[in-house]
């Protein structure tokens, strides 16, 4: 299809009802958006805004923040995250906050509102001089700075609609569980969809519960590695559901996690390459891959983009989508193929000495995902006078039985063992760490460590006693059915992966307690919910008591179910008892 431009959004004759994106539950069309950039660009430009720090947790404000800098002859600047701390590590670089929520009262804010009011217009921006400067973790750890111009954005959607374009309505909604502040958020759910049309919607979905409550059928879906690796234990998707893309970023997808993808979404997602100073550069189909048997499928350069091998096995990337002459030596470590697609080694920083030998750290993970025994792994080095390559393990079903069989010890030795045929001895792992959940950052990226902290002594390896059903509190008949109240202690196995900042009960857990409960009080079904319809009203928690209310249908084979913290309905659905 033929994109328009964001610099000319405002002055082409798009029709004026044209849905842009969702917000608070609200839709919002073309003419509310004109409105609200054209107020708060002039609300910037009576301020003097120079330089305006983008701290917006919603995509749809984060457009109207940038638009309404750029309008405003300012340059707009993205952190790394909307933490006080990182805010204030690069105060110096920014004048005024341009935010769509409250910030501490001593900061300088301008917070984005919607205008009611006639908009004034707006004239077409020179995507040349409307500047970004995003940052970044930097080797040192101190915060890096990338700068990008809104010519730069619209050449790397361009490419991106021409790859992915041709197979996407222009009427398909954008979703995401990535925040926009990153890169990859900022280009997949924002700049691409504004330049094409697509409507997309503002707030980021923290749990699968929510996504899966949308309607997906046709759309486009930007996630990540922290997402897509929690997927396992959700009930496989209607068909006529099904996302039209899944989109990947961040870290590489683990072949498992693109086969439970495909199983539960119905969708083989495709990943995405890339960096804050390249843009994107390369993609992968998980359709052209046998996850079973290809664990690091080719990468394809993006329209515009040719990659290099340089004589150390570095990628030299030569993109449009880079400021300057074009060109980023990356400490990226690939394999070239003939066709100009390539296999990515890992980074020069993982490649590590031990007892004189130069060491692949994703040699090692690579080798370990090949194991029947594992699902994920992350291998560090440990310094010291000797420095040890040591790994935290998250075992497969098989694995998991093996480690209550014969303990944590006797397992890594087991490990060890079936390394043996893969791996020099000084490329296994000495010491190792099982546990539920691999520590990650917010795109599935680990941090070395994080990883490391696993192995201080206090740390326990894993917990396989702990719970995996509610405590029973007290249960009362009820017509056609049962009200049971039972209390949710926070060591529940479910909460893993659920999130560690924010535990919730995933809704999985929620329908396999009904199903269970049904089976146990009141001697129908088989304990598995089949056909079912439910709808996530409320997350539900740790630490607190809850009913379900567990209704039989008279006639027609289907039980009802509710759960309810005090007066709120959390969950409530119904599905098929078995015949």
């Amino acid at each position: 299809m033929t994109t328009g431009s964001i610099a000319r959004l405002f002055v082409d004759g798009k029709a004026p009802a044209a849905i842009v994106a969702t917000t608070g539950g609200e839709r919002i069309d073309l003419a509310q958006f004109h409105r609200d950039v054209a107020a708060n660009a002039a609300a910037l430009q009576r301020i003097g805004c120079r330089r305006g720090l983008l701290a917006c947790t919603d995509a749809y404000w984060t457009a109207v923040g940038l638009l309404s800098l750029f309008h405003a002859g300012a340059t707009a600047l993205m952190p790394q995250n909307v933490l006080p701390d990182s805010l204030m590590r690069i105060r110096e670089s920014w004048d005024h906050i341009v935010s769509d929520q409250v910030m501490a009262p001593d900061l300088p804010l301008v917070q984005l509102r919607h205008h009611a009011e006639q908009a004034a217009a707006l004239p077409a921006l020179t995507p040349e001089s409307c500047c970004l400067d995003l940052f970044t973790s930097g080797t040192t750890g101190a915060a890096k700075c990338v700068a990008k111009t809104l010519a730069l954005l619209e050449n790397e959607a361009q490419a991106i609609e021409s790859l992915f374009g041709p197979e996407l309505p222009v009427s398909n909604w954008v979703h995401a569980t990535v925040s926009p502040a990153h890169m990859y958020g900022l280009t997949f759910r924002l700049v691409w969809p504004l330049l094409t049309g697509r409507p997309f919607h503002g707030q980021s979905h923290d749990f699968w519960e929510t996504v899966l409550a949308e309607d997906l059928q046709g759309a486009i879906l930007v996630t990540s590695p922290a997402h897509l690796t929690r997927l396992s234990g959700l009930p496989v998707q209607n068909e006529r559901n099904r996302p039209a893309l899944i989109l990947s970023a961040g870290s590489p997808l683990p072949a498992s996690a693109a086969r439970e993808t495909t199983d539960i979404l119905s969708v083989p997602p495709t990943e995405i390459f890339g960096s804050t100073e390249t843009g994107a550069i390369a993609y992968r189909h998980w359709r052209d891959a046998n996850p079973e048997r290809d664990a690091d499928p080719a990468w394809h350069p993006l329209p515009g983009i040719t990659i290099r091998q340089q004589a150390d096995g570095r990628m030299q990337v030569h993109s449009p989508f880079i400021a300057g002459d074009e060109i980023f030596d990356s400490a990226d470590l690939i394999t070239l193929g003939a066709d100009g697609s390539f296999r990515n080694r890992g980074r020069v920083d993982d490649v590590v000495k031990i007892e004189g030998k130069r060491i692949s750290l994703p040699e090692i993970e690579a080798a370990l995902l090949g194991l029947d025994l594992v699902k994920e792994a992350a291998v560090v080095i440990m310094p010291g006078d000797r420095p040890r390559l040591v790994a935290a393990i998250v075992l497969s079903e098989s694995g998991r039985t093996q480690l209550q069989e014969i303990g944590d010890f006797r397992c890594g030795r087991l490990l060890r063992h079936h390394l043996g045929g893969r791996l020099d001895p000084a490329c296994q792992p000495k010491h190792w760490r099982f546990v539920d959940v691999l520590p990650g950052a917010p795109l599935g990226k680990r941090r070395a460590a994080e990883v490391l902290a696993l192995f201080n002594e206090e740390n326990v390896t894993i917990t396989l006693e702990r719970p995996q059903y509610p405590e029973l509190r007290g249960q009362r008949p009820i017509e056609n059915g049962i009200e049971i109240d039972l209390f949710i202690p926070p060591d529940l196995l479910q909460l893993d992966g659920h999130f560690p900042d924010l535990p919730i009960v995933p809704g999985v857990a929620l329908v396999d307690w009904a199903a269970q409960y049904t089976a146990q009080y009141l001697h129908l079904g088989d304990g598995v919910a089949r056909s079912l319809q439910v709808k996530f009203r409320r997350i539900t928690q740790p630490n607190k008591e809850v009913t379900l209310t567990l209704k039989h249908l008279a006639g027609q084979n289907r039980m009802n179910f509710t759960y309810r913290h005090r007066d709120d309905v959390l969950t409530s659905g119904n599905f098929t008892l078995s015949p």
